[in-house]
């Protein structure tokens, strides 16, 4: 028996220059189209995405830096106004010091993204999922706390900065989820649906989980959102029957977007993990329109940067505390900005 390879399609260095469907087509024995908590390295290699470790944003601090306390009355309220007393309880209690410590080492998803929003200041935390678009159609709702520009923000062009924040112990959640529901088990589980769930998670579960497929789908669906447009809304595009209308109203992204997804991870109260994507318009049009080859990118630029993706991953330091706030605005702003796009 021959083993599945691609004989039938053209040869090519770079996989992600096929369509969708020729690469479906391509292994027909690998269950390609799943849900994207599924995904596996096997579609990263095929869309031609991969990680890169770009190190460390900020060291923290060392084991015998000494971080600065606020000082307080240690009697109380004996020599203060009692009014006096509650405000500077209050202003400690939600200084950034302490917004910057919760996000750090609670286990609670809403104190942390509390935390995030607190310290972003001009963000806000909008959904908890964000839809992931296939053929111009969503076909995944993928658990993600999506946050953008405050509507109280002074940019003309609010709607367009975005990014994304994911608890790990979330994805392992959604998937443990994800998986319960194919074992067509309608009643409890029983040893053999948690054996398979036990199994799967461990295949679906990469060696390094700073480096997990999932991430980048959301990252994807991202710049999706940002590249759909508001012209008719999800209801009206479903009932768009043919694909090149649906494309010219929703798709075809003109510009590269530059994303970012902050991750946290349960036990790690050390590293606030930062991962950033610049996707081309060429990148978003083989999901758009899955039957058709990928577009040429221009001559004067790198076919793997157009048709595929490279995932930066970046650890800024949670501490010092105090400090965090400014670091990561400033991180935020300087990769996208107030507008999402790359400049030039």
């Amino acid at each position: 028996m021959k083993p599945a390879t691609a004989t039938n399609v053209k040869k090519t260095a770079y996989p992600s220059a096929l369509s969708i469907s020729e690469l479906i087509s391509a292994y027909p024995r690998e269950r390609l189209f799943v849900h994207p908590l599924l995904w596996t390295r096997r579609h990263l290699g095929l869309l031609g995405c991969e990680f890169s470790d770009d190190g460390i944003l900020s060291p923290p601090p060392s084991p015998t830096t000494v971080l600065p306390s606020p000082t307080h009355n240690q009697s109380g309220i004996g020599n203060d106004n009692k009014a006096t007393w509650v405000e500077r309880h209050f202003a400690e209690q939600y200084s950034d010091t302490n917004k910057a410590r919760c996000l750090a080492t609670s286990e609670r998803l809403h104190d942390k993204c509390w935390s995030l929003t607190q310290l972003l200041k001009e963000f806000e935390c909008y959904r908890d999922q964000v839809r992931f678009r296939f053929a111009c159609r969503v076909v995944a709702n993928l658990p993600c706390k999506y946050l953008a520009l405050s509507s109280q923000s002074p940019s003309p062009r609010r709607g367009l900065a975005q990014l994304g924040y994911l608890h790990l112990a979330e994805l392992a959640r959604h998937r443990r989820i994800k998986l319960s529901r194919r074992s067509n088990n309608l009643g409890p589980p029983n040893p053999q649906d948690l054996h398979y769930i036990q199994k799967q998670l461990r295949l679906l579960t990469p060696n390094n989980r700073y480096e997990d497929p999932y991430l980048v789908a959301l990252l994807i669906a991202l710049a999706q959102k940002q590249a759909q447009g508001q012209r008719l809304g999800d209801r009206d595009r479903d009932n768009i029957n043919d694909d090149d209308a649906r494309h010219k109203l929703f798709g075809g992204a003109t510009n590269v977007s530059s994303q970012m997804l902050l991750v946290t991870s349960p036990g790690d109260t050390t590293w606030l993990h930062i991962y950033t994507s610049n996707i081309s318009p060429e990148f978003l049009d083989k999901l758009d329109r899955p039957s058709r080859p990928s577009r040429p990118p221009p001559a004067d630029t790198d076919t793997q940067s157009r048709l595929g993706m490279v995932i930066s991953h970046r650890r800024l330091a949670f501490e010092p505390y105090g400090t965090l706030s400014q670091r990561l605005t400033a991180v935020v702003q300087q990769t996208i900005g107030k507008d999402g796009y790359v400049n030039g």
